[in-house]
This record gives C-alpha cells, structure tokens and sequence, in this order.
C-alpha cells in the first residue's frame, strides 16, 4: 500500500508540474499580442527599449540585466519596408533590431523567459544560457517551436514567444543574432515559477508524508 501511494503522489506532483524539467524548455507562441500567457505571474520587465531615441545604434546597459551588442544594433519606431517590421505594427512602441549583429542581455535565474518579435527570418536565431552552464540554440521557426514551413525566407510572423523551464535548470542569458536585416525584439520578461504549481506540489507530497506517518504509528500500536 506505501508504494502505491507515493507512486499517485508522483502521478499527482506530474500532473501539476510543466510537462518539461530539463534544460529545454517548452515554447509557447501567440501571434499578434504582447499578452504574456495567463498561467505566468509575478514577471518582470527587464527591457522595453522606451527610454532610448530611435534610429540610434543601441548602447547597451549596465546594473542588474547587463547586456552588449555586436554589428548593427538599434533602437527603431516603426516599420520599414524591406528592412524593418515593428513588433506591434499598430503601436508606436520603440523596439531593439538586430541586422546583421548579436543583443546579448544576462539576468537573475528565470524558469520563464519571454519577449515579442517582429516578422521572424530563417537567418534570426536566439540561444539561450542555463543556470547549468548548457545552451541552446533556436534558429528561425524553431525560435517559435515551429518547423520550417519553407518558400518565403520571411514567416511573416510576429507576437510573443515564451520559453518555459517547467522547473528545470533556470535561463540566466539570451542571445538574439541576425545575419541579415533584420531580428526585431521588445518587451523582454522574466519570471518565476508559477505558485499555484509549486504549491499544489508541496502540499501533495506533504499530505503523503503525514499518511505515511500515519500508518507506521498504527503498525507500531498493532504489533505491541
């Protein structure tokens, strides 16, 4: 009967957890928003772009998510035929374009890392660091989990991308590249894992502990 009932609290934790707890994260793609999905709480916003003049090539930052550039990195507004596309076509947000060049930013250890683009490319890339000291590089529709759907080297697709440790090692850092103009990014977030997950965790493996307790006093008080 013990084995029975930590294998349910097994069954149960696997039930509540993200499907994945690896250094792969699971992607979740939604097209044509900035919405973050719904299950992910208590984020932070480590860089919208906002506060640097547009058509200037990128600084960097420094402080508590340092980040660096290599090639043609600016902050733009708006879009540009053939060039650029703004994440949110019909916003006059500012964003990050990568042509031809790396944005590289590091941050405190994140199950959930996310961020908005602009019309993805087969020659965009990201690759992502973990607490581990592993990576992993997506390349163009596999920045989205998606394959390549081949014909035109430009997918046409934009919106917010979020990769999801499910518990996994944490992303400490992103590189976004593009050999071509250009990659467009904005709205990057973190956060940590969702409490009601872990709580349901907790409370699932306590409840077995308290049983099993339960049942090795009554055992005791048979035998004497």
């Amino acid at each position: 009967m013990r084995n029975y009932l930590l294998s349910a609290v097994v069954v149960a934790a696997a039930a509540v957890a993200p499907a994945q707890a690896t250094t792969v994260p699971t992607i979740i793609f939604t097209a044509n928003t900035f919405t973050l999905p719904s299950y992910v709480t208590g984020s932070t916003t480590i860089q919208n772009f906002e506060s640097f003049a547009a058509g200037h090539q990128f600084p960097g930052t420094t402080g508590a998510n340092p980040s660096s550039k290599t090639g043609n990195v600016s902050v733009e507004q708006g879009s540009v035929p053939n060039q650029f596309l703004a994440p949110d076509p019909s916003s006059t947000n500012k964003y990050l374009s990568i042509a031809g060049g790396t944005y590289t930013v590091s941050f405190a250890p994140a199950q959930v890392f996310s961020f908005v683009l602009g019309s993805l490319d087969r020659y965009n890339s990201v690759t992502l660091t973990f607490a581990n000291g592993t990576s992993q590089i997506l390349n163009g529709a596999g920045i989205i989990g998606q394959t390549d759907p081949g014909g035109s080297p430009n997918f046409g697709l934009s919106g917010r991308v979020t990769y999801d440790m499910g518990g996994g090692s944490a992303i400490v850092k992103a590189v976004f590249g593009s050999t071509q103009a250009a990659f467009e990014i904005d709205n990057l977030v973190t956060a940590a894992p969702e409490p009601a997950t872990w709580g349901m965790m907790i409370l699932g493996f306590g409840l077995a502990g308290a049983q099993l307790r339960s049942r090795r006093r009554s055992a005791k008080l048979a035998v004497a």
